[in-house]
């Protein structure tokens, strides 16, 4: 009788860090193990190939309609999604994220992913609602006592001190093997996104692809760049994402008068972001406050790219001394540092990212990790 692997694949479905660190892992786990079924939940169908191979199958756990969006959540996380896993009674569950209630099946062994413990260490960023939400998923989990993988040995100490674990998480680096690594873009292909985007050829560009989350300093980058213009004119701003429709980004901007001088490019492709990233980046900004790992600051080293980032734990970790480090939380720390990075230029000789975050020893380290619970 075959083995079953169940994946929670709720997040692997949208362009995200957890999907851009587990996706490419995960694929290689699924091709090395072609003797194991794997079984991807997910809410909504795949908008991807990465996972096309003949031991996956997909089961669709729908969400319930007509219902407000918390209550849903709760009924979805705590009951619906549960439910589908206890019914396969897998082997071994493994979630990307801590965000829903793991049961306890007949004879399988829960692995989860914590990235980081934003809702303790910056709790009071975050709505009340929120906060409680996510530590009592997690603290249900933790009674379980699953396996867990971190991403950092900034976060594995966060975790060892907040809950006093028996067993250190285990640590797997995010890798940089993003979709454009290698290639050459055609001319063609880089003037339609600057068409499409209406890059100008005499700006230069910052760039920032962080996200929007509480813990992120969106404002106070904001409030920075706003600063900094004031002497600094041909710099602009590109933001990624989703932060085309977010009203409090769009009020930010209004309020700074930034209105023109950034420019919100919507969800990029895999291929876009990499013309932006090699194409029309002079440096990546990232002020945040907190993180487990800081995927952007990985992702400007490999490109080449000068970064000005937070002077915090996990980013001194990552990127060592690469870096401009400023103080999130003092506005003329982050101004200067926007200056700073001006004198830094592209050197992909210079900004190599170090063994730690190469993708082939951090994908065989994960099939390893996952394969000696599964025997």
């Amino acid at each position: 009788m075959s083995k079953i692997i169940c994946v929670d694949g709720r997040l692997l479905n949208n362009f995200s860090g957890i999907r851009a660190l587990i996706n490419p892992m995960l694929a290689e786990l699924i091709k090395q193990r072609p003797a194991v079924d794997f079984v991807i939940l997910l809410d909504a169908a795949l908008t991807h190939q990465e996972f096309n191979f003949p031991n996956v199958r997909f089961v669709i756990v729908p969400r319930m309609k007509g219902l407000p969006h918390f209550i849903g959540k709760i009924i979805y996380d705590l009951f619906s999604f549960p439910a589908a896993i206890r019914k396969l009674d897998p082997d071994l569950f493994f979630a990307p994220y801590y965000d829903l209630w793991i049961p306890k099946t007949k004879r399988g062994v829960n692995i989860i992913s914590v990235y980081d413990l934003c809702f303790w260490k910056m709790a009071k960023m975050y709505p009340l609602k929120s906060r409680l939400y996510h530590r009592l998923i997690l603290s249900l989990n933790l009674k379980r006592k699953p396996v867990i993988m971190t991403i950092s040995y900034s976060s594995q100490k966060d975790l060892m001190e907040e809950f006093k674990l028996q067993q250190k998480p285990q640590i797997i680096y995010c890798s940089y093997r993003p979709a454009w690594d290698g290639l050459i873009f055609s001319q063609d292909e880089i003037q339609a996104v600057r068409q499409k985007y209406g890059f100008k050829p005499d700006k230069r560009y910052f760039l920032y692809t962080a996200g929007l989350d509480y813990r992120k300093n969106v404002r106070g980058m904001l409030e920075a760049y706003a600063k900094f213009t004031l002497q600094e004119k041909n710099i602009d701003l590109i933001f990624t994402g989703p932060a085309k429709e977010d009203r409090n980004l769009n009020q930010t901007l209004a309020e700074l008068g930034l209105q023109e001088k950034v420019v919100l490019t919507g969800k990029l492709s895999e291929r876009e972001l990499g013309i932006v990233y090699k194409e029309f980046a002079s440096a990546v900004v990232n002020f945040s406050f907190f993180e487990g790992f800081g995927l952007s600051n990985l992702e400007a080293l490999s490109t080449g790219l000068p970064l000005v980032c937070s002077d915090i734990p996990v980013f001194r970790e990552v990127v060592g001394d690469k870096a401009i480090f400023c103080d999130p939380y003092k506005l003329e720390s982050m101004v200067a540092g926007l200056f700073a990075v001006l004198g830094h230029k592209k050197s992909e000789a210079q900004f190599q990212p170090d063994e730690r975050f190469n993708f082939k020893s951090n994908s065989q380290k994960f099939v390893d990790f996952i394969s000696s619970y599964l025997g």
